[in-house]
């Protein structure tokens, strides 16, 4: 009987490399896994920049070429006249109120203008407040939602969309993606959207948030520029200030009218006049609309 002897390997060896080695290229191998991962590659071309050009300085067109699943009527004047005093506030500044009645679509519209106004560059940081803190919340989830599914804007607004799309819904992959080697820096919050830094973008580092008819939750917004800056909110969206609850209340009223007043109105700064655009219902006699 033949007795075989099988001798170890050497402690700390792998087919000749040392351990310290073979663990240095596994670790090269794997950052370089990951690197691969962050990478999204380059942004697509627009599909269809002619449309995309003709709704700049077009709020209206904006809503019926991007979005006609949600603006499937025809719009009527009351909507018209919304949305271009809308889209004169976005660009030019003001601050200007309108009533107008319960689910007539000025929401969606408001939803709507503030991605045609990032897109745009027309501004660059927006904030969207809602009568409550859940209201607010609600309208980020729409836009978020718009700006991550919504195909139309993914083939015209690709370095907007697309890195957002890059992330799967995965949201700590926004910690690492880079396009060309550099951090897009997506900021992809509850109540805070931070859309990608992309060279030549117009809405490359620019913010929209959302806040609740609360002054804590108001005040001190900010944030740092692609250029390494402060900004500071330039725009703000009031979606229906007021409940039903708080429209009963001649003390919640009052409230909420000093925080307008205090706390939404002097976001830009000291100093600085901010663009502001309100639309309202008003409920009953006196109250805040």
């Amino acid at each position: 009987m033949s007795v075989f002897t099988i001798k170890p390997k050497a402690k700390g060896k792998r087919k000749g490399v040392s351990y310290d080695e073979f663990k240095r290229k596994i670790n090269t191998s794997n950052q370089l896994m990951v690197a691969a991962g962050q990478e999204i590659g380059d942004i697509p071309a627009v599909v269809n920049p002619a449309r995309r050009e003709a709704c700049r300085l077009n709020l209206e067109l904006f809503c019926k070429s991007y979005f006609p699943e949600v603006f499937c009527l025809k719009f009527s004047e009351t909507h018209i006249r919304v949305m271009r005093r809308l889209q004169e506030t976005a660009i030019n500044g003001g601050q200007y109120v309108l009533a107008m009645p319960r689910a007539s679509g000025k929401t969606a519209i408001m939803s709507v203008a503030a991605i045609w106004t990032i897109f745009y560059g027309h501004r660059k940081f927006i904030v969207i407040v809602g009568s409550s803190a859940s209201r607010a919340m609600e309208l980020m989830d729409d836009i978020k939602s718009w700006v991550e599914t919504n195909d139309l804007l993914n083939e015209d607004f690709p370095e907007a969309c697309f890195p957002i799309r890059k992330l799967e819904r995965i949201t700590h992959r926004q910690r690492g993606q880079k396009c060309g080697g550099k951090p897009t820096r997506i900021d992809w919050a509850g109540n805070k959207l931070g859309f990608p830094m992309i060279d030549g973008s117009l809405s490359s580092g620019a913010i929209i948030s959302a806040s609740g008819m609360s002054g804590s939750d108001i005040r001190g917004q900010k944030a740092l520029s692609p250029e390494g800056g402060i900004i500071r909110p330039d725009f703000v969206l009031i979606d229906d200030p007021q409940t039903r609850e708080s429209a009963e209340s001649p003390t919640q009223c009052d409230k909420r009218e000093k925080i307008i007043e205090g706390d939404v109105l002097c976001m830009a700064g000291p100093g600085k006049t901010i663009a502001a655009f309100c639309t309202c219902t008003v409920i009953q006699q006196g109250d805040l609309a």
